[in-house]
């Protein structure tokens, strides 16, 4: 009979608490025994560590009264002057021994008191105290009271000697050493006091004749180092003394790792005692370490500066637990006891329980596994359980349904993660706008979509592509979907079309029939459907919302929502609408980026160019380099990326991004011109600044004419017999005219000097005029700082008699900004002249080639570091890395003498080479400067092939350029007809340049 029948009725779950009570009641004494065992454990071991505590304070005030007296009559030896004074002989007249004695006298614990001096002398005083191992190992007298030890040092010459006294004094034996192996400078206490102001303490050390551990007081005075020993031997007795427990121990280090006084038996604890140290080394003075069979005290503190004792007492939990061990026991054997009376009761309804917990347990796990068939049975007399059977039943209905929801809803999620991953790494826009419409009508089923951008204006939806399964294919070109409105000619926003309508509000829209929907216009919709013959019925617009301002980019337009199985037409599910709506933002997000990045490149691709025509238009004679040399080197690098074989096999660009990293770096490799004045670029004499210097020096020879006319006057006047005066007037005029001539021919720089021109431009300088006014008269501040800077205040007394050629020292422009320490910074090994500009008239008409001075030479040379200067301070893209180095290189040369970092032919990428020539070709052949006339095409390629005879430029680059052909594009968009004349390939296959 069950007990259901028995009662007649089902039973409340709160009977069967009366049973669960023997249960809690026995868990609750034995968590209340247990609680009160361990407080029995954390009272032992808090008494212990009270003990070790007190311990340790025992221990640590008397290993203080050994040392601190020890460190006070160190310091008061070091501050008398009987100190100073070094032993001599057997050290007995020496005037602190006196102190020596006292200090032993009256400390019992010292073993000796000593001074070593700078010499290497030392006296030291030794009170055995009657221990015979002391007299031993030194080998004294059996009633020696004071071992004195003198070392005496003459010069290279030491000798030691050791004096035995006996009670008063009495002179007991001695003993004398002409081999001193003892140098106190050598010893720890001398090395640890040496160079400091307070008294040290030294580590653990093995005493010199001893033989034995201990620890040595040490200060430095004038001559040399006091100091007093302590052996270890009382602390290691007082620490052996003064264990915690039976089983315990006790440690005393010096530092961390030398040890000064060990008990038995510590050993034991030196692992712990490790952990102990560390602990105790993040700023804590005092530590405890507990581990599963000791507890330790770990002290430390400073005597001495400099000097830490670490203390340590050790020993096993065991040692304090012997009572509570006890308890445990006797409440083990209780807790037994209880267990075997209340488990049979706790066994019978454990077995009535547990079937009903099964049958539960059971229905759980299918429930777990989304099986939800069947029906719960449970046979069990306890009211909650009924109840709970019922409750399981409903539970798997509605389960079974919201599974259902969430497994649709992970669906979705997961396409919709799916989407925007492969979204997010497409980056081709019409590309991206297929993905973005076909994911939107595999999202909702949808037959048909529209997918419209708004126009830069953001006056018009624009159709951008349509996708339609019905009519099996994608159209970007349709032209049934004309553009969309946003606004009527008054300006009125267009909310009468369902697309414009969703653009304004910035809301979906979802119309079940579209031609039963008085709300919008169904010209849109009838035109598409009368053309293709397709039935236009549910609709869904959804804005292509942009985070931030939330701007549409445009509208997702969905036609015909259909069944997934019978194709039938719906209106769109409501619950679909916000997984439509996520993507469209994920899409717009995508979409914005795509043009923010595409407007960006554009933007910096527009200001690369952009300083490349401002760095040209400084100078119309300079214009168009900038912009030309992007397209040589162009055509020069899709030239190289044909070649099958060779060098340049291997050559081309990875991609797009590694091109327009080229042709940024081509559209700025003169951007430091920025920083060259034009006066130098575009200078096309040697006396040339701002203006032409030459005409001031045409003035001095019309002066020069004048005053020889004037002359020729005066001699007649005085008279000079007038043809030999008219002979004399007409050869200085010729010479003068002659002069200026040649002067004027030097500074054209159209051809080099020769040496004996050079020579004669120096002689002219030596023509005098007379300067009646004043020069210093109309000067800016700085002309006249620099003129009052080179002469004294009397340079004005006039008239002076002034040179016709002059380097005067205010020519010279001091170099303001010394750019130098930047540049060896930056690897530039080119030289920078002195001056920043050298104006002297004979020094710029002594130029050999061109017109320009070194200075001005290096000016221009300098734009290169300056281009490297500039595009070094800008944090390029990691696709625009290399544009710094392309831009930077295109004057290096594979022979390694080029500029500014002198690199050669392996430091040179061939991007940076194809830039070399690519600017040498484009300054060759440019016909606007004004210092030397345009070259043909043959001319150029004479000139490009002594560079790359004497390798200054990449010889495949040059051979490919020359067999290719590919120049002849740039010719004939850029150069005059009268340059192009043929390039005859063959001159240039030997290996001697052409005449």
């Amino acid at each position: 009979m069950t007990l259901e029948r028995l009662l007649g009725h089902r039973l409340h779950f709160h009977a069967s608490i009366v049973f669960m009570v023997l249960v809690i009641v026995f868990v609750m004494a034995i968590a209340t025994l247990a609680i009160t065992l361990s407080v029995a454990d954390r009272s032992a071991i808090h008494d212990a560590s009270q003990d070790f505590s007190l311990l340790s304070q025992t221990i640590r005030e008397r290993t203080d009264a050994l040392i601190q007296p020890a460190l006070d009559a160190v310091s008061l030896l070091a501050s008398i002057p009987e100190i100073s004074e070094k032993p001599q002989e057997d050290g007995l007249d020496h005037k602190a021994l006196p102190l020596f004695e006292a200090l032993l006298r009256e400390n019992l614990h010292f073993y000796s008191v000593y001074a070593g001096y700078s010499d290497g002398s030392f006296i030291q005083l030794i009170a055995p105290r009657e221990n015979q191992s002391v007299l031993q190992a030194h080998g004294a007298p059996r009633d020696t009271q004071r071992i004195l030890r003198s070392i005496e040092t003459r010069g290279a010459n030491r000798q030691e000697q050791w004096v035995f006294l006996g009670h008063n004094g009495a002179l007991l034996g001695s003993r004398l050493h002409s081999k001193v192996n003892y140098d106190p400078r050598s010893r720890p206490w001398y090395l640890e006091a040496r160079g400091k102001t307070m008294a040290r303490l030294s580590d653990p050390y093995t005493f010199h004749t001893l033989n034995e551990t201990g620890i040595s007081a040490s200060h430095a005075f004038s001559q040399g180092i006091a100091g007093i020993d302590l052996t270890a031997d009382e602390l290691v007795r007082f620490v052996s003394e003064h264990i915690p427990s039976p089983n315990g121990a006790v440690a005393l280090y010096v530092g961390k790792h030398w040890p000064l006084a060990l008990s038995p038996g510590a050993e034991r604890f030196l692992g712990d005692w490790d952990k102990s140290v560390t602990q105790n080394s993040q700023n804590h003075r005092l530590a405890t370490v507990m581990s599963q069979q000791n507890i330790l005290r770990s002290y430390q503190w400073t005597p001495a500066p400099g000097k830490t004792l670490h203390l340590m007492v050790g020993a096993p939990l065991k040692d304090f637990l012997t009572e509570a061990l006890l308890m445990r026991q006797r409440i083990l054997i209780t807790a037994l006891m209880v267990l075997l009376i209340t488990a049979p009761v706790a066994f019978f309804w454990g077995i009535r329980l547990a079937r009903a917990l099964q049958e539960l347990t059971l229905d759980a796990e299918r429930i777990g596994a989304l099986d939800f068939t069947g029906n719960l049975k449970v046979n069990s007399p306890i009211y909650e359980y009924w109840r709970l059977e019922q409750a399981f039943d409903v539970m798997k209905g509605t389960i079974a349904e919201r599974t259902k929801d969430l497994q649709e809803s992970n669906q979705h999620l997961a396409m919709l993660v799916d989407m925007g991953i492969a979204m997010s790494t497409e980056t081709d826009i019409d590309s991206l706008s297929t993905m973005i419409l076909s994911n939107a009508k595999e999202l909702t089923h949808a037959d048909s979509g529209v997918l419209f951008l708004v126009n830069p204006e953001k006056t018009q939806l624009n159709f951008h592509i349509v996708l339609n399964d019905s009519l099996q294919g994608s159209s970007p070109q349709n032209t049934s979907f004309k553009p969309i409105n946003l606004y009527d000619e008054q300006g009125n926003e267009n909310r009468q079309q369902m697309a414009a309508y969703c653009y304004h509000s910035r809301e979906s829209m979802a119309v079940d029939d579209v031609y039963d929907s008085p709300r919008f216009t169904l010209t849109g919709f009838q035109n598409f459907d009368a053309e293709r013959g397709y039935k236009s019925q549910s609709a869904l617009t959804v804005p292509l919302k942009t985070w931030g301002s939330g701007t549409p980019l445009g509208v997702l337009l969905l036609i015909n929502a259909t069944h997934p199985k019978t194709h039938k037409i719906l209106p769109f599910p409501k619950d679909l609408i916000s997984y439509v709506e996520a993507l469209s933002a994920g899409a717009a997000g995508v979409l914005q980026n795509h043009n923010l990045l595409r407007q960006h490149k554009k933007l910096f691709d527009e200001l690369a160019q952009f300083i490349g025509s401002a760095i040209g238009g400084k100078s119309p004679h300079t214009a168009r380099h900038c912009a030309r040399v992007p397209v040589v080197a162009r055509i020069i690098a899709d030239a190289a990326e044909a070649v099958t074989e060779g060098p340049l096999a291997n050559f081309s660009f990875e991609n797009d991004a590694q091109r327009r990293e080229f042709e940024i770096a081509a559209w700025l490799h003169d951007c430091g011109k920025v920083t060259t004045p034009e006066y130098v670029i575009d200078k096309a004499t040697k006396l040339e600044t701002i203006g032409n210097r030459i005409h001031e020096i045409r003035t001095r020879f019309e002066v020069l004419h004048r005053d020889a006319t004037i002359a020729y006057k005066d001699a007649l006047l005085s008279g000079a017999p007038p043809d030999m005066a008219q002979k004399k007037l007409e050869q200085k005029k010729a010479a003068l005219h002659e002069d200026f001539a040649f002067l004027a021919q030097c500074n054209l720089g159209d051809r080099p000097l020769r040496e004996e021109e050079i020579q004669r431009i120096k002689s002219i300088s030596h023509r005098v005029w007379t300067r009646h006014f004043d020069d210093s008269l109309g000067l800016s501040w700085q002309e006249l700082e620099r003129l009052n800077a080179v002469e004294n205040q009397d340079h004005q007394k006039l008239p002076v008699l002034e040179r016709l050629l002059a380097d005067k020292p205010q020519h010279l422009i001091p170099r303001d900004d010394d750019a130098r320490e930047e540049y060896a910074k930056l690897g530039f090994t080119f030289p920078i002249p002195e001056y920043l500009y050298n104006r002297g008239e004979i020094h710029n008409l002594s130029v050999r080639a061109g017109t320009l001075s070194p200075e001005e030479r290096f000016k221009i040379n300098e734009h290169i570091a300056q281009s490297i200067l500039m595009l070094s301070q800008l944090d390029f893209p990691d696709d625009l890395k290399k544009v710094v180095e392309l831009a930077g290189s295109h004057h290096e040369t594979p022979d390694g003498k080029g500029y500014p970092r002198g690199l050669n032919n392996q430091d040179l990428s061939i991007p940076a080479k194809i830039l070399a020539i690519a600017d040498i070709f484009e300054a060759l052949t440019s016909s606007d400067r004004p210092y030397k006339r345009d070259k043909t095409l043959s001319e150029t390629f004479d000139i490009l092939y002594d560079m790359k005879e004497a390798h200054k430029i990449d010889p495949h680059l040059f051979d490919m350029l020359v067999s290719s052909g590919a120049y002849m594009d740039y010719a004939r968009g850029y150069l005059k007809p009268r340059q192009i004349d043929e390039v005859e390939a063959a001159r240039y296959q030997n290996s001697t340049p052409p005449a």
